[in-house]
């Protein structure tokens, strides 16, 4: 085994793992591969060695309905340099008749881009139930009843009164605030965190290696297994994952 694989670490990874509907994939080994499987804190990673290149990579299905490609890619040429576009990974889906569909990998920038629109849609729809939840705060019903005498009986009588006051409007919009202010700090530190993990285009000088998180959109039945192609440099490597569950 070469010697810089040996240094594969975890990174952030804010995509929740471990429901029902999250899984690992599993590497398969033909026996023609010029392949390994190694077990890093309970994940199994697959290790693809070429001639002046080495990559190491796991997956996980996230229970946002999206893979998550964790990428080790090493230079292991003393002369040269090479750069690597991780969004030029080609990776297919498999269906249970056998048949391929290619699956979207995301560059850094459009997975990002992704996540602060979705981030957007929801502050709007908490700001849209916050201003309904304060109006309705600040209307009030109240009914009076009595009963009228008179030479000919009584009679029995009711009215409804509704009221509104603007400071309890002013205080729900208040503390509304407050909560959309907190939910987009949240976003502001997970899109850091997250962005920090995915890999953006890099030059490997000689010996030098570069890993971090790589996300495809997930197709359900195109999940019965997945090809996965990683070019680095001059080389492909290809790995095939299935469903570890």
């Amino acid at each position: 085994m070469k010697k810089s694989i040996l240094t594969l670490t975890s990174v952030i990874v804010l995509l929740t793992i471990g429901c029902s509907n999250s899984y690992y994939l599993k590497p398969v080994i033909r026996s023609n591969d010029n392949m390994d499987v190694i077990y890093h804190e309970g994940k199994p990673v697959a290790l693809s060695f070429g001639e002046e290149t080495t990559v190491g990579l796991y997956c996980i299905k996230t229970t946002d309905n999206e893979l998550l490609l964790h990428v080790l890619y090493t230079n292991e040429s003393s002369e040269k340099r090479i750069t690597v576009i991780p969004e030029d990974i080609k990776i297919y889906g498999v269906d249970k008749q056998l048949q391929k569909k290619q699956l979207k990998v995301y560059s850094a920038k459009e997975y990002l881009r992704k996540m602060q629109r979705k981030q957007n849609w929801a502050t709007v729809a908490l700001a849209v139930a916050g201003a309904m939840e304060a109006e309705e705060a600040a209307k009030s019903t109240s009914t009076t009843s009595a009963y009228v005498t008179g030479s000919g009986g009584y009679a029995y009588g009711s009215a409804t009164t509704q009221t509104y006051d603007a400071s309890k409007k002013a205080e729900v919009e208040a503390r509304n605030r407050a909560e959309i202010a907190k939910t987009q700090q949240q976003y502001a530190l997970i899109n850091t965190a997250v962005e920090q993990g995915l890999i953006k285009s890099h030059t490997l000088f000689p010996e030098q290696r570069i890993e971090g998180n790589v996300m495809v959109k997930f197709k359900k039945s195109y999940s019965n297994r997945f090809i996965i192609k990683i070019p680095i440099g001059k080389e492909v490597h290809t790995i095939i994952f299935v469903p570890d569950r």
